[in-house]
């Protein structure tokens, strides 16, 4: 189930972020400032597998990704994740996923983000 992270970092000139997560989702909420306009949100989805990321902005629209984990195979180290480009996004898997695991998050925001991700 979702949980918001309370201590969530805050970064100078970016709004105000919101996080919540659990062991499969991965749910940001950038805010023009706490409390007021949404304009944006990122879902990673998959965590548990290979992991996706649906991004929205109000400016943007939507940009699906795949996260590439910086894993690597036999020897090295590993590397910094990055977001790479990906294919369809996977809209009923991950809107499912998101119904059955956003119950804590506030009714209205858990409507407008399922209202806006199925328009992508």
């Amino acid at each position: 189930m979702l949980a918001e992270i309370q201590e969530t970092r805050q970064i100078d000139g970016e709004g105000y972020r919101r996080w919540f997560t659990d062991e499969k989702l991965d749910l940001i909420i950038w805010y023009r400032e706490a409390g007021g306009e949404i304009t944006g949100f990122q879902l990673c989805y998959d965590k548990d597998t290979e992991e996706k990321a649906l991004t929205w902005t109000r400016d943007g629209g939507f940009v699906h990704e795949r996260v590439d984990s910086g894993e690597t195979k036999g020897y090295g180290h590993k590397g910094t994740p990055i977001m790479v480009a990906d294919g369809e996004f996977q809209k009923s898997r991950a809107l499912t996923q998101f119904r059955e695991r956003a119950l804590k998050i506030d009714r209205s925001l858990r409507e407008f983000l399922l209202a806006t991700m199925a328009k992508a």
